[in-house]
């Protein structure tokens, strides 16, 4: 009855079946045109009938899956190997024909009972059968496999008829013509040579008294019976064939006795002992359900499930072939267990081999002089024993795979991505923060919209570009059984696709609407996706080519990404920055990642180079293109060596006048001295800081910071420079406070004279400030508040688990992976190395911390003034910048009194004076004046708008940490430089003279060279002269 066509697999070939006219006749659809065709199914001995030829049909697709386990040929004249012409009887339709060697083709140049069948000679000529017959096709493929212990033909098994030098089945007369009888067709009771030589020696009566060893008879089933017949060589070790009524593999005897002590050793892969006796066993049988052990040691039976499509035996694990179509046999994790010593394993190696760890006096010699049973193996402890490990010269612990249990992972393979365990994985993840991509395409009412498109984001479109709606075709399409229709909705304009991935990203382009990469997409062939485990079912595109369907519950796809491994993938898993193919194949074509050198992982392409270690190698920030270093750019190496070198300079020059000139215990210029000695001190510290921090930078660690940024943030060198450096910082800037303050009352209140009052103003001040400098400088690093003030944890980097530092919240997220759900996350460092060192063995002491402290915030090693409002430290640093910014308004304010007061006097002066001018008076005026306005700009141009940078950043307004290199190497320490020139007019004078100096020679040598210029014009014009003159002679 013929209905509604539905694509169904037909041998594995798509097809559109569309009823049956009766129990052997088949009804189908043509492919691309509305024509029908019936097919006679008939038995193997004889051809197939088909009752028209679909017009728009080139290839024959109608007759693919006709016949089972069809080939591809690959010939530009056929789909399918299936469509064969016939030759020999006057048959009707396609048919095919086998003789004991080769696939013979044959073309039939006649009419069939059906009408008009001449196929052969207007489709598929006698020119392209001789060449198919000679073996001189175009294919890279060989039409029939040998050798490989399967039957291609699945009738005379000819092609394993000889392999190796060794015959399997026999060759005799029958009736004058030499034919072969295939091993199934021995001792069947069926006489198919005319001498009988193929049952005359299975008949148990003539074995008299040279009845055969034991293992050399085994029972065969014959018309419904087990009868005991003898193994010949010639039956040994051949292949399988499938039972059409179970479907499982069968041999010549019940017990698979013919599968043991292989004529061919290279069909006897497994040497064991079976009853005692040397033997051999056929790969035919190893690892095969449903059959007992032959071995004595059960070695036959030791297989792995690496995946779900492939069971191998053990000793083909990790042995640099790939078994398995999906390699899982190579990248299994017992692949990462071996040990130093190799040997011959007992399943046929040519060459020595690594053995596992579990294999290791597990009772079973897998080594063929027994080595893995013998050999006293290299150990370390482990809890209260040991285990075997690759080399014992530097044991180290190991990570406890669950609280309270005994299962391990060494160090060096932990989140290496096998799982050893089952809380590795989960640890790993959570430790390493692995970014997943969001959503870029949302499914709504059947079209598929790019985000910005969807309805309601008009304003969105207008700014990104106008959308357009469209069917997404692949490089397929059309392609029968497969109905779905992709609709989309994507930009009408080409767009910037690297930040993109998955579905929208094929989509786009595909679509050619990508400016930074082209379509990944490739047709599929016949062969693609062939290590997906899902059915995979023969289809035809649109251009003609066999290609692949992926089968689902009744449904069929082609939206699929080959991998270069001949791997399918869905389109969501193209470019998500995981390596789906197993070879990198579906990231490495994107243009939105960062591959790690060491672990081949992928990251968000924004995540290189942002100063965070995001691989386990750190070749996120350790290479060319980042030029990582302490002090980042040239522009900053410079300015922190001019800066410090002239601030080391100026400030000793002001220490050694200041020191140098007699204090009076009695003089209120006591007070101005003691102070403009602790702002010189306080800046030559900062310059000092300077020097050192680009001594490091440029010299001894130079471009191997990167290497070494952890251990240098950790280090006792790093703290000490931070409080170095805001020490002095902090020491200057308010005693500059302090001595504002006391020129303001100096010159109101105190008068001239120097009293008790005086001297207490001194102790106070210098006494405030450096008490004040030194708790808001070493505060943060007294352990008594490191819950506080530590950035994060720095491990060693034989553990693996985080990339670089761990914060807090990192490693509470680790936590509840390893231990459960915790009751509280506000733990304390102290709590948190406590959790830390339960996940660890303690065999060779316990794990290594190193504590990032406050000043280990930035390579530079300063003050942490960047905070947020999650930072625990917020209190502290607005604290200190609210000092600072209280002590820039005191500098400020005093300064602009003093002003004023001066200005005032200058005037009263001035009136009194009148007529009498006196310029000198008026030039220390002005000088005054000059004076406090550079300290009052200076003061403010550097500490008003840090502070306001601060607070925006705070609330996150701005992220002003790519700007703390330029605020810590130059906008702050400037005022070392400047504050000795302020203060001190010696230096003023002097350097007014250096300069005055500078331009005059500058001058004079431009003249010079003006004088030279001219002396050369002239003398070239007298030579033009003489020159003239003797022509004219």
């Amino acid at each position: 009855m013929i209905g509604d066509c539905q694509a169904v697999p037909v041998n594995g070939v798509l097809k559109k079946k569309c009823g049956e006219i009766t129990d052997v006749v088949d009804v189908y659809k043509c492919i691309f045109t509305e024509e029908y065709y019936s097919v006679a199914r008939a038995s193997w001995r004889e051809p197939f009938e088909v009752s028209r030829k679909c017009s728009l049909d080139p290839h024959f697709y109608q007759i693919c899956g006709i016949r089972p386990q069809s080939r591809v040929l690959d010939n530009q004249n056929v789909a399918c190997n299936d469509m064969l012409c016939h030759t020999g009887r006057n048959y009707s339709g396609i048919g095919w024909n086998f003789t004991p060697f080769n696939f013979q083709i044959f073309c039939y140049m006649g009419k069939s009972s059906l009408g008009e069948l001449d196929w052969c000679s207007e489709d598929f000529n006698r020119e392209s059968c001789d060449i198919l017959v000679a073996g001189e096709s175009n294919s890279s493929e060989e039409i029939i496999k040998e050798c490989d212990m399967v039957c291609q033909d699945h009738i005379f098994c000819a092609d394993e008829s000889l392999c190796n030098g060794y015959q399997y089945g026999l060759f005799c007369e029958r009736r004058s013509e030499r034919v072969y009888v295939p091993v199934t067709y021995i001792c069947d009771t069926m006489n198919d040579c005319d001498d009988m030589s193929d049952e005359l020696p299975c008949n148990q009566d003539s074995f008299g008294s040279l009845r055969p060893h034991p293992h050399r008879l085994c029972y065969y089933q014959l018309n419904g019976l087990s009868q005991l017949f003898p193994i010949f060589n010639f039956t040994r070790c051949g292949p399988l064939r499938i039972d059409i009524a179970s479907g499982k593999p069968v041999s010549l005897c019940l017990d698979f006795k013919d599968q043991t002590n292989c004529t061919d050793p290279w069909r006897g892969v497994l040497r064991c002992k079976i009853a005692s006796y040397p033997s051999t066993v056929s790969a035919a049988v190893l690892c095969l359900k449903g059959i007992e052990p032959m071995c004595d040691d059960g070695l036959d039976a030791q297989c792995e499930l690496t995946s779900r499509s492939c069971v191998i035996h053990k000793h083909q694990l990790c042995d640099g072939v790939s078994d398995c179509q999906d390699g899982s046999d190579e990248s299994n994790v017992t692949c990462n267990s071996l040990v130093s010593t190799s040997c011959y394993r007992r399943y046929r190696h040519r060459e020595k081999l690594p053995l596992l760890k579990s294999w290791l006096h597990d009772g079973i010699k897998d080594c063929m002089m027994g080595e893995d049973e013998e050999y006293v193996w290299q150990t370390c402890q482990v809890f209260d024993g040991f285990r075997r490990v690759y080399d014992n010269s530097t044991c180290s612990n190991v990570f406890v795979c669950d609280a309270g249990q005994e299962d391990y992972v060494e160090l060096d393979e932990l989140c290496g991505g096998k799982g050893h365990c089952s809380k590795e994985n989960d640890v790993c993840f959570a430790a390493r923060a692995i970014d997943k991509p969001q959503v870029d395409t949302l499914l709504y009412h059947g079209l598929n919209y790019l985000t910005h498109c969807l309805p309601g984001l008009a304003s969105v479109e207008d700014q990104v570009g106008n959308c357009s709606e469209t069917v997404f075709q692949n490089p397929d399409f059309p392609t029968v059984g497969v109905t779905d229709i992709i609709r989309i909705r994507i930009p009408y304009r080409r767009i910037d696709c690297q930040f993109l991935h998955g579905q929208i990203l094929i989509y786009l382009a595909c679509s050619e609407r990508c400016l930074d990469i082209e379509c990944p997409l490739k047709p599929l062939r016949q062969d693609s996706c062939s290590r997906n485990s899902f059915d995979r079912i023969t289809s035809i595109s649109g251009r003609g080519d066999l290609t692949v369907v992926l089968g689902n519950h009744g449904s069929y796809r082609n939206d699929y990404f080959e991998c270069d491994n001949m791997k399918c993938i869905s389109y969501g898993k193209v470019c998500d920055l995981v390596d789906d193919c197993g070879d990198s194949s579906d990231e490495s074509i994107c243009s939105n990642n960062f591959q790690c050198e060491g672990s081949g992982d992928f990251i968000y392409k924004s995540k290189k180079c942002d100063g965070f270690f995001d691989c386990d190698d750190h070749s996120d920030e350790c290479n060319m293109d980042c030029g990582n270093s302490i002090i980042s750019g040239i522009w900053l190496k410079l300015f922190a060596w001019i800066i410090g070198i002239l601030s080391v300079f100026f400030n000793f020059v002001s220490l050694f006048r200041l020191i140098a000139t007699s204090f009076s215990t009695n003089s209120l210029a006591s007070v101005n001295k003691v102070l403009r000695l602790s702002i010189s001190l306080g800046d030559l510290m900062t310059g000092i800081y300077l020097l050192i921090i680009s001594l490091f930078d440029s010299l001894l660690i130079g471009n191997n910071y990167c290497n070494h940024t952890l251990s240098w943030l950790s280090s006792d060198l790093c703290a000490f420079l931070g409080v170095f450096s805001t020490f002095g910082s902090y020491m200057s800037l308010y005693s500059m406070a302090f001595l504002s303050i006391f020129r303001v009352f100096y010159l109101k209140r105190f008068g001239v004279s120097f009293n008790r009052y005086h001297k207490i103003y001194l102790v106070m001040s210098v006494s405030s400030v450096m008490f004040s400098s030194a708790v808001l400088a070493g505060l943060p690093l007294f352990e008594n508040f490191e819950d506080l003030f530590v950035n994060g944890l720095a491990y060693d980097k034989n553990i693996r688990l985080f990339f670089g530092k761990a914060d807090k919240k990192a490693h509470v997220e680790v936590f509840e992976a390893y231990y459960g759900k915790l009751v509280r996350h506000d733990l304390s460092w102290d709590e948190i190395g406590r959790l830390m060192d339960g996940m660890f063995t303690h065999n060779y002491g316990q794990i290594t911390k190193n504590k990032i402290h406050f000043y280990g915030n930035d390579g530079v090693c300063v003050f942490k003034y960047f905070v947020t409002n999650e930072d625990p430290q917020k209190v502290f640093v607005w604290t200190s910048l609210f000092v600072n910014f209280v002590s820039t308004m005191v500098i400020t304010t005093c300064y602009l009194i003093i002003l004023t007061r001066a200005n005032r006097t200058t005037r009263k002066v001035n009136i009194l004076m009148a007529g009498n001018r006196n310029d000198r008076k008026d030039s220390n005026a002005d000088r005054l004046q000059k004076s406090i306005t550079r300290i009052i700009i200076t003061d403010l141009v550097c500490w008003i708008p840090f502070v306001f940078i601060c607070l925006l950043h705070s609330v996150e307004v701005m992220d002003a940490e790519d700007l703390y290199g330029f605020f810590s190497i130059v906008f702050l320490p400037i005022n070392s430089v400047v504050n000795p020139i302020i203060y001190d007019d010696f230096l003023v004078t002097h350097i007014a003279r250096i300069m005055e100096l500078f331009l005059r020679n500058i001058r004079r040598i431009t003249s010079n060279l003006g004088r030279k210029q001219d002396v050369n014009i002239v003398s070239m014009n007298a030579c033009a002269m003489e020159i003239t003159d003797v022509q004219k002679e």
